[in-house]
């Protein structure tokens, strides 16, 4: 079963394998158009984008109305 990533929380995010903290990243940049939009988040690279599928999510069309373009960032330490 498929789970839509622009809808996922960051615990369901969490269970395919990434780090708590980039599931939180992941999350907070929702919603994607396209696998290639996790890019632009830092420490996202192809392992994760191939975690997050083989996880069991997919991109849904986004609702163009709140999508943003996601500003490249680094996570902190804290």
């Amino acid at each position: 079963m498929m789970s839509d990533l622009n809808t996922a929380s960051p615990t369901d995010i969490a269970a395919a394998g990434v780090s708590s903290a980039l599931a939180r990243a992941i999350a907070l940049w929702q919603p994607y158009r396209c696998w290639d939009d996790l890019l632009l988040v830092s420490e996202i690279d192809e392992i994760v984008i191939d975690q997050l599928r083989q996880g069991g999510f997919e991109i849904g069309k986004p609702n163009d109305a709140a999508w943003v373009v996601p500003k490249p960032f680094k996570l902190s330490a804290a």
